[in-house]
């Protein structure tokens, strides 16, 4: 079944599902066949899982806490994330080294993927050891449209700080990324 996953045989997977519904509890090393299939870019594999109704979508990898939806997120799998949030997936779900999704979607400069979490309410405060907030990282990445976007709408405070007291414009001008202090300053008169 974890071969038939990974392959994407979606045949085979309905096949083994139907004879033994018990095969659906599989889990390899921590990882449960709907992380399988998520790593594996398998949307339709995906999709019989979760239609069999039987799938925890929010399990939790117990070695570091990741949920489908999260590697979704770290993989930049916007297909998948839609699916995952169709049947109900936790948009907020936090690893054991306490990150979430959105975080991981801004870290790997997602925009699209950081959108569509936004538009369902994702939490935009993270609380992890550093205290980094999301424009704080989009900055960081040198990534002026994730900034614009987390600032589209009034998403984010344009001055919070993280936990050495920094701004967005703070890290900006440390790091000599002109075009964001100056957005920064420009469009939202930031501190």
């Amino acid at each position: 079944l974890i071969m038939a996953c990974i392959n994407g045989n979606l045949e085979e997977v309905k096949k083994i599902i139907e004879n033994d519904s018990h095969s659906l509890e599989e889990i390899i090393d921590g990882w449960s066949l709907l992380h399988i299939a998520v790593i594996n870019n398998k949307l339709e594999i995906i999709k019989l899982l979760l239609d069999y109704g039987k799938m925890n979508i929010n399990i939790k990898n117990p070695k570091n806490g990741y949920t489908p939806i999260y590697l979704a997120c770290q993989m930049g799998y916007k297909m998948i994330l839609e699916e995952l949030i169709k049947h109900q997936a936790d948009i907020n779900s936090i690893t054991n080294d306490g990150y979430t999704p959105i975080e991981i979607a801004c870290s790997n400069d997602y925009c699209n993927i950081v959108e569509c979490l936004l538009n369902e309410g994702a939490n935009k405060t993270i609380n992890t050891e550093k205290e980094y907030k999301l424009l704080h990282i989009a900055v960081e990445n040198n990534n002026i449209s994730l900034v614009k976007l987390l600032l589209k709408n009034n998403q984010i405070n344009i001055n919070i700080k993280d936990s050495s007291n920094w701004t967005a414009l703070h890290i900006a001008s440390r790091d000599n990324y002109y075009d964001i202090a100056q957005y920064l300053i420009r469009d939202y008169h930031a501190d």
